[in-house]
């Protein structure tokens, strides 16, 4: 309120210096012919400080100051002017009112040599510029840029309500070298020194985009062969990349080598920015190791029997062990044909399941049985017999 206040009532002062400055005695009398003289208008009174300059006529060349200071408070404080200081006589004299050291008036008297009058306002007063100017960013104030890449940054523009078009100064730099945020600071100010709002504009400098994939190798062939009930270890696989270098292998699936046949190995891997490689697989064959061990055929009992003619043989047969099958069946060729007698023979063989074999004979005998009855004694005649003295006996 108190700065709108003084502000009318130097603007006020102003029109009254103006409607004064009419009365300024700038004529050469006879008695003082070669003198100046001004008179003080009461409004001159209303500022903090006082300029009054002579200027060349039409110029801003500075002649001669007539006071510097303190407001003019009478006429005294001013001394007549020489005019012989300047040529001819014809100058121009420059009234300039300062408040808060700011100037809020000026005024141009001209004065044409002598037996003249002439008084003329060519500047009026004017109202200092309290208006800050406004300053904008050029395109956005959040900028994405690619690492190594050329920036090229729009800038900003200072518009002011007086001044044309402000210079705009900006701090900092973008070094697109440097992965992160870097900013740029914008300001300016118009020739009142009123300073726009500063601007920032943050640029984030990003790694190029990785598109090229990792290189996914086996170490080893695709399709190996591994023995059964030993274990299996894979020689795994590589992963490289053009930025991240060496990078690690997940693998799906697995081999159990108890169980004879087909397995498979799944390889995959991935670089820092998601690119995944081609997928590799390995196929396992889990083989039987070659046997070079025969079976063990054992006979059951002797393996030599002695049969009797005509009895029944049951042979007690043959147990047939491997060292990986386990127990194998024994198949029996050949008949014991009791009724025959003489040498006779059973073949026992067997095989596991790599073709290994193991055979034996069990050798039989047919033989007449034993004559284990005593024979019958049987006499002719009586058991008892009766001879006669000196008879001649013969048995019956």
């Amino acid at each position: 309120m108190n700065s709108t206040y003084r502000l009318v009532r130097l603007t006020l002062g102003a029109v009254l210096l103006v409607l004064g400055i009419w009365s300024c005695d700038l004529s050469e009398t006879k008695e003082a012919r070669n003198f100046i003289s001004l008179s003080v208008p009461h409004s001159l009174k209303a500022y903090d400080s006082i300029r009054i300059v002579i200027v060349r006529p039409g110029t801003a060349d500075t002649l001669d100051t007539v006071w510097l200071g303190a407001p003019l408070r009478n006429q005294t404080q001013l001394e007549k002017l020489p005019t012989r200081r300047y040529a001819g006589g014809e100058v121009d004299v420059i009234i300039v009112g300062v408040v808060s050291e700011v100037e809020v008036f000026r005024m141009r008297v001209e004065y044409r040599g002598p037996d003249t009058r002439t008084v003329r306002v060519l500047l009026p007063v004017f109202r200092p510029d309290r208006v800050n100017p406004v300053l904008s960013l050029l395109g956005e104030d959040t900028v994405e840029v690619y690492q190594d890449a050329a920036y090229a940054d729009p800038g900003a523009l200072c518009s002011d309500d007086r001044d044309s078009l402000p210079i705009v100064s900006v701090q900092g730099s973008v070094d697109t070298r440097l992965r992160g945020w870097q900013s740029l600071f914008y300001r300016c100010s118009d020739n009142g020194h009123n300073a726009a709002l500063e601007a920032v504009r943050w640029i984030h400098i990003l790694r190029v985009p990785d598109l090229v994939l990792p290189v996914l190798s086996l170490i080893g062939s695709d399709s190996v062969a591994a023995p059964e009930d030993r274990p299996y270890v894979d020689s795994g696989a590589t992963c490289l990349d053009d930025r991240d270098g060496g990078l690690a292998v997940t693998v799906k699936g697995s081999v159990d080598v108890r169980a004879r046949g087909t397995h498979s190995l799944s390889f995959a891997c991935a670089d820092s920015a998601g690119n995944e490689a081609v997928k590799r697989s390995r196929t396992v064959h889990v083989l039987r190791l070659p046997d070079p061990d025969n079976p063990v055929l054992t006979l059951r009992g002797p393996d030599t029997a002695v049969v009797y003619e005509g009895a029944i043989y049951s042979d007690s047969g043959a147990g047939c062990l491997d060292a990986r099958d386990g127990a194998l069946p024994v198949t029996v060729t050949g008949a014991v044909e009791t009724g025959l007698r003489g040498p006779q023979s059973l073949a026992f063989h067997c095989a596991d399941s790599a073709g290994n074999t193991a055979d034996a004979v069990r050798r039989i005998f047919v033989t007449r049985r034993p004559d284990a009855v005593k024979p019958i004694l049987t006499l002719r005649g009586k058991d008892t017999a009766v001879v006669y003295d000196y008879q001649t006996f013969v048995d019956s």
